[in-house]
């Protein structure tokens, strides 16, 4: 009788169990990879939101208008302003609310500013921290 060289139980097992170790460790990389690109990502998004509003907020700066029933007023978690955009004059109103860490605007209109009409409902955030 001839004998065939073949592989044990115990090999075939052995084998098993590292490429299992193997593939369980490779899975393992992949995973925690994909949970820091997210992470980056959102990040960078953040961020992207955060250089638009304040781009935004550096215009309307510079297109500050000196109007005599609006004044340049502010403090650490509010600035309203006078601007000009679109040829009509708005008052700016910028705040910041540390607590909530929303950063957000309101444009009234100067007709609504002269009839004391102040809407709060028109607040658009520009981006939020939390």
């Amino acid at each position: 009788m001839k004998w065939i060289k073949s592989f044990t139980l115990v090999e075939l097992l052995v084998a098993v169990c590292i490429l299992s170790a193997i593939s369980l460790s490779l899975g393992g990389v992949l995973f925690s990879g994909m949970k820091l690109w997210r992470r980056t990502e959102n990040a960078v998004f953040f961020r992207k939101d955060v250089l638009l509003g304040l781009e935004r907020l550096c215009r309307q700066l510079r297109q500050h208008a000196r109007v005599p029933d609006i004044d340049f007023a502010g403090d650490s978690g509010r600035m309203e302003f006078s601007t000009l955009a679109k040829n009509s004059i708005s008052k700016m109103v910028y705040e910041f609310g540390a607590s909530s860490g929303q950063f957000s605007y309101r444009k009234i209109r100067y007709q609504d500013v002269l009839s004391k009409n102040d809407n709060e409902n028109d607040k658009k955030n520009l981006f939020s921290a939390g």
